[in-house]
């Protein structure tokens, strides 16, 4: 896939790669980290290749956001592929999405690629957004796409440290 389509992110946490992983694959520890702070988040998952995850955001201001999706892909304690499909956010977000230059009508889910990988801090974590085009890309990162996956991943560090 061409480089213009993905938005990456590395980020070093002070734990091994299984207990990173682990908290991308256990519900309930999922739920504690995932979304922007100010966020809660309602996870039922199928962890396994070709099960289905449905997420749902709250918004502090009562908004909801939708995400669904399946697993592709499973290494334990080195990789992760999964589908995200935000076809049931709210009109209002897609609509500002629209804005942001995502025409209507493009396709409504990326992938997340996810690599766990030992290093000298203990894991270094690598997370992939890999979007269907360019456009639906930039239109994520002006909403603020990597400021929202830092925000999840100081909650994971938080998570990872108890």
């Amino acid at each position: 896939m061409d480089a213009a389509h993905d938005v990456v992110l590395r980020r070093d946490f002070a734990a091994p790669p299984a207990a990173v992983f682990r908290a991308w694959t256990e519900p309930v520890r999922f739920a504690r980290w995932f979304g922007p702070q100010g966020f809660r988040v309602d996870v039922t998952a199928g962890v396994r290749v070709g099960g289905r995850y449905a997420l749902v955001l709250h918004g502090e201001d009562g908004a909801t956001y939708p995400l669904k999706g399946e697993y592709r892909e499973i290494v334990a304690d080195r990789c992760l592929v999964l589908s995200c499909n935000w076809e049931d956010h709210p009109a209002d977000w897609k609509q500002g999405m629209a804005a942001l230059g995502a025409a209507p009508g493009m396709a409504e889910e990326m992938l997340w690629l996810v690599d766990f990988a030992a290093a000298a801090a203990g894991c270094r974590q690598t997370l992939t957004c890999r979007f269907a085009d360019a456009a639906m890309r930039e239109a994520h990162v002006a909403a603020g796409i990597e400021q929202g996956w830092r925000s999840s991943f100081g909650k994971l560090d938080r998570l990872l440290a108890e």
